[in-house]
This record gives structure tokens, C-alpha cells and sequence, in this order.
């Protein structure tokens, strides 16, 4: 009977403990699964006033994403929530103003020279025939601008551990993006360009909404030093980054030379279904990171990727409930018009569970600021996915794409992972790898 009461007592200690972590991981988690279920029930509304070909131009410009997205914002965000745990908070604030001052600016240079850069290619490859670059590529590429400041205030709430404050940002984002979308599209009926319309305005709402709240923030102290150290922080990632574009994004700009624009708008239809595990796994993964790099700055490494794990489990079974009923699922979401997309949907789900694979090395290698590492992994596996895909593709078309999907992810942290652990141990590498440092 003791033993019990005493096992009893250190559940509801521990209990105790991690309660408050609990409650704010509840509250992380919740800022994306509402939105996320919000979605889901108006997914029917957005497949009946949305064309194959609709999707797909929306998908194909989307994916330039991986990209361009990298360079627009530079992963400084990424940098602050680095250096945050490193620094005091009088630098904290120098640090944060710095980066606020330079999102109002950088941004919107870079987005002009990547439309004009993508205008210029388009044109000369002739690689989106059929696919108009205005207004789609523009409406989609200046949310991206706007995004900086925006996602700056949610790292300070993850970082300050303000789950309720982070919740509270993050739903009345989703809630004006739900509105405008189903007023463009539903009402409307502008398709494509309702669709871009419904996700510009956010980003322009919160742009502004965080901009006056932190007007005063111009004035102050600009640190140039702190610029150009997060410059070249950033640079090796940033380059590293882009290359996600030949794993993830690259199969709609390959597909498109090979399948008609409603055969890629199926794809795209699956790809995005399935990409709501994504988000999912994207919300688990932005939850446990100040966990994970706070275990690591206090070097409890074990700790680190028990977080890791725990995150690939539950994916694994998310995916696996997924795919045995996928095909009721997209019959419900698409309201019965797009059931052909059901195959893609189930492959792509698995890249939900691969792209976890990422949670493994790269906080460590981060951590230990050895970004080149990312750099050099993310070459190689993006020559691994070209190749992957051109096979793929020429072969089993759509099927290919979807399985090529699933596969990318892998190639990056095998390289990475091989890099990082074995760099001093073999003298090719060792010798690759140091000319960069």
C-alpha cells in the first residue's frame, strides 16, 4: 500500500513539474490544429469553386517557396532564436531591433529581384507554358516579404515561453486568412487569384498589426556588427535552404513538362491534403525546438533526441491512420470531384514521417555552429534528388513525383548525419569541409 502511495506521489510530482510545459506544448499545438480543422471543413467549399487547373497554378508558383522564400527572409529568425539563449537582455533587445529594422527593408528588394530573376527564366526556358506569371507569381511571392516582423513576434513568444500570447497571434491570423479566402473564392469565385488574394491579406494585416506595435523599435539602437555576424551566420543556411526547392518543389516544376495542368492539379490537390500532416508535424517540431535547444546549450544531448523521438512516433501513427482512410477522407474534402487524387495523397502523407528524419542532426549542428555542414549535406542531396526525380518522373510520371517526395528528405540527413559525425575521421571529407571553414 505504501509502495503505491509513494509511486503514486512522484506521478502527480512529476506531474507537477512538467505542467506548466504541458500546458504551453497544448496551446503550441492547438495554434495550428484549429486552423488546421478550420481548413479541413471548408476544404469542401474551396474544391467546388476551385478548377483542377486552379490548384495547380497555385501549386506551381507555391513552389518556389523553397526557393526564394530562404533568401527573402534571410533564416534570420532562425539566428535570433539561436542567439536569444545566449545572450543578455539588454543585447537581446539590440539584437531584436537590429533584425526588426532590417525586415522592413531587405525583404522587399529581394522579392523584387526574384520575380524579375523567375520572369526573365520562365521566359527564356519556356518552362511554364500555359501557367500566366501575372498576377499569380506576384500575389504569391509578396506575402513572403511581409512575413519577417510577423514571425519575429511569435519566436518571442516561444522563446519567452507566452504560449497563451503565441495562440492568440497565431489564430487571428488564421481566422482573417479563413475569412478572405472564402470571400474571394466562395463569393467571388475568382479562383486562383482568390485564393492568392485570401493569403496576401493576412500577411499585409499582420504586417502592419505588428509594425505599429513595434513603431518605436526604428528609433532604436541598429547594431551593423550584429547584421553582418548574422550574415554570415546565415549565409551557408540560407544557400542550404534554397536547395529544399530540388526536394520539395522542384517535382511540380519538373512534372509540368510531362503532364497536362489537371494531371498536375491533381497532384497538386493530394500533395496539399497530405501536407496537412505536415503542418502538423511542423507545429510539433516548432513546439519541442526551444526544448530541444535548450537541452542541447545545456548539453543533455539524450534529452535532445528523446524530444526528436517522441515527435517521429507520433507522427508515425498520425500517418498510418492517415493512409487506411485517406480515400473517405478526400471524398469528404474535395466533395467527390477530386477522388483520383487519393494515391498521391497517401504517398506524399509518408513525407510527414521522413521529414521528421531532419530533427535529428540539424539542432546539433546548428548548435555547434557548424552550418557549412548543412550546406555541404544539402548539396549533395540536392544533386540526389534531381537525379531521383528525372528517373522517377520520365518513368512513372505522377507515382514517380509522389515517391520521389517520400525519398528526398532521407537523402539530406543521411548526408548531413555522415558529414557531421565523420568529418574528422575521413580525410576526403575532412578536407572538403575544412577549405569552407
Amino acid at each position: 500500500m505504501k509502495n503505491s502511495e509513494g509511486t503514486l506521489g512522484i506521478v502527480l510530482q512529476r506531474f507537477r513539474e512538467h505542467r506548466k510545459s504541458m500546458m504551453n506544448m497544448g496551446y503550441y499545438l492547438m495554434a495550428s490544429f484549429i486552423p488546421m480543422l478550420i481548413n479541413l471543413f471548408l476544404s469542401p467549399l474551396y474544391s467546388l469553386n476551385l478548377s483542377a487547373d486552379d490548384f495547380a497554378i497555385v501549386g506551381y508558383y507555391a513552389s518556389f517557396q523553397a526557393l526564394f522564400g530562404p533568401l527573402i527572409l534571410f533564416d534570420l529568425n532562425q539566428y535570433y532564436m539561436r542567439e536569444y539563449y545566449f545572450r543578455n537582455e539588454e543585447e537581446r533587445e539590440t539584437l531584436r531591433s537590429t533584425l526588426f529594422n532590417t525586415f522592413l527593408v531587405i525583404p522587399f528588394i529581394v522579392v523584387l529581384l526574384s520575380l524579375f530573376g523567375l520572369y526573365v527564366y520562365l521566359k527564356i526556358s519556356g518552362a511554364a507554358t500555359g501557367i500566366p506569371f501575372f498576377p499569380y507569381a506576384i500575389l504569391t511571392f509578396l506575402p513572403w516579404a511581409l512575413a519577417g516582423i510577423y514571425r519575429l513576434d511569435l519566436i518571442d513568444c516561444k522563446v519567452q515561453r507566452k504560449a497563451k500570447k503565441y495562440f492568440g497571434i497565431s489564430i487571428a491570423n488564421s481566422a482573417i486568412l479563413i475569412i478572405s479566402t472564402i470571400i474571394f473564392v466562395v463569393f467571388f469565385k475568382w479562383g486562383a487569384t482568390g485564393k492568392l488574394i485570401g493569403a496576401f491579406i493576412p500577411a499585409l494585416v499582420m504586417f502592419l498589426w505588428s509594425f505599429i506595435r513595434h513603431k518605436e523599435t526604428i528609433k532604436a539602437e541598429f547594431d551593423w556588427n550584429i547584421l553582418k555576424i548574422a550574415f554570415l551566420f546565415c549565409a551557408p543556411l540560407v544557400l542550404a535552404d534554397t536547395m529544399d526547392f530540388f526536394s520539395g518543389g522542384y517535382d511540380k516544376v519538373f512534372l509540368q513538362k510531362y503532364v497536362s495542368l489537371e494531371q498536375l492539379g491533381l497532384y497538386t490537390i493530394g500533395l496539399s491534403i497530405a501536407s496537412y500532416l505536415g503542418i502538423f508535424s511542423s507545429a510539433m517540431g516548432e513546439t519541442f525546438n526551444p526544448d530541444i535547444y535548450s537541452s542541447i546549450a545545456n548539453k543533455d544531448n539524450k534529452r535532445a533526441i528523446k524530444f526528436v523521438l517522441i515527435q517521429v512516433f507520433i507522427m508515425s501513427i498520425i500517418v498510418v491512420v492517415f493512409i487506411l482512410f485517406a480515400k473517405y477522407a478526400i471524398l469528404l474534402l474535395t466533395a467527390g470531384r477530386y477522388v483520383d487524387s487519393t494515391p498521391f495523397a497517401r504517398i506524399t502523407s509518408l513525407a510527414a514521417i521522413t521529414g521528421l528524419t531532419r530533427g535529428l542532426v540539424t539542432p546539433f549542428i546548428y548548435s555547434a555552429k557548424k552550418t557549412k555542414v548543412v550546406l555541404w549535406a544539402k548539396i549533395f542531396s540536392s544533386i540526389a534528388a534531381v537525379i531521383t526525380y528525372s528517373l522517377l518522373i520520365k518513368k512513372h510520371g505522377l507515382y514517380g513525383a509522389s515517391w520521389g517526395y517520400v525519398i528526398c528528405p532521407l537523402f539530406f540527413s543521411s548526408f548531413a548525419l555522415f558529414f557531421f559525425k565523420y568529418r574528422w575521421k575521413t580525410p576526403l571529407m575532412k578536407r572538403i569541409i575544412n577549405k569552407t571553414h
